[in-house]
């Protein structure tokens, strides 16, 4: 009868079917190799998003603030360059504005006066500040590109002001740059011919 048992039992196959506790320790470990491999993935793919998204916005920001330093030297009057009080680099331009009026100066303003990273800031009336496009700033802020490079420099020529300027994230490292970008000045009467 134990014959018969056993012969009964191997016919319905009860034993033979599941896995073994070695298949799945195996099965286990292949599926958390592969967990890790698509969480490191997806965190490579974030890293790569944030870094273009930072690229875009810091290409954008230089676009518009080129456009607004555009629209304001080309119509202005009695341009005066001015070198900042931390170093020999031009951070800002004094002159008068058709829409400020008299003594506007367009400058960097920097939190820190060792700093020459900050906002572009139209000042006008002797301390009204106005920041152009501050709300898409976000942690990038405009920076000198070098030490040499002045943002605001006069051409050989007398009729453009050089711009050059750079954008730059909170640890310093430059994302967009606006280099040599040559504005002419179209308002040159009673313009100071004085230079840095």
């Amino acid at each position: 009868m134990g014959r018969m048992n056993r012969k009964r039992y191997m016919e319905r196959g009860i034993g033979t079917k599941g896995f073994t506790l070695a298949e799945m320790l195996f099965g286990v470990w292949i599926l958390s190799i592969l967990a890790i491999l698509i969480i490191s993935g997806f965190r490579a793919m974030k890293r790569s998003l944030d870094s273009m998204e930072e690229q875009y916005r810091s290409n954008g920001l230089a676009e518009n603030l080129l456009e607004v330093i555009t629209e304001e030297i080309r119509y202005s009057r009695n341009l005066v360059i001015k070198t900042s009080e931390c170093g020999e680099a031009a951070i800002q331009i004094a002159y008068t504005s058709d829409e400020y009026g008299k003594d506007t100066i367009l400058k960097i303003d920097a939190s820190d006066a060792e700093d020459s990273r900050g906002y572009l800031a139209i000042v006008y009336g002797g301390v009204q500040k106005y920041y152009p496009y501050q709300s898409l700033y976000n942690h990038l802020r405009i920076c000198l590109l070098d030490d040499e490079t002045p943002v605001f420099q006069r051409d050989s020529h007398e009729n453009c002001i050089v711009v050059s300027f750079g954008i730059c994230n909170e640890s310093g490292e430059i994302k967009a740059t606006v280099k040599d970008v040559h504005i002419r000045i179209l308002n040159q009467q009673g313009d100071d011919a004085s230079r840095p």
